[in-house]
């Protein structure tokens, strides 16, 4: 079972499940649609899901940050914001992490 920086149960959704009215999306859109990695459940609620580095990607990319900036402004402003149980879920490969 995966379990998200909140402590929600993050469980993979069928295919074709869509988000709700009611479901959180980053903005500006523009930006912030092109880390999106799909739609998950979180407690039983439907909600986006980001990929972290796609997101810290769109913000080189667009307001021209720095790789550090934009880990930076992620981890403060969107991994570590809670906005209710339709918060999104932020995507981390940790495949290429190492103990330390």
């Amino acid at each position: 079972m995966n379990v998200d920086q909140w402590g929600r149960n993050i469980e993979p959704t069928a295919p074709g499940v869509e988000l709700s009215a009611h479901s959180l999306l980053l903005e500006p859109r523009e930006t912030y649609d092109r880390a999106r990695a799909g739609v998950v459940q979180a407690d039983g609620v439907i909600v986006a899901a980001y990929d972290v580095g796609r997101l810290q990607a769109a913000l080189i990319e667009v307001e021209n940050c720095t790789p550090e900036e934009s880990a930076e402004w992620v981890a403060y402003n969107v991994i570590d914001s809670w906005a209710g149980p339709h918060t999104p879920v932020i995507q981390v490969d940790v495949s290429d992490r190492v103990e330390r």
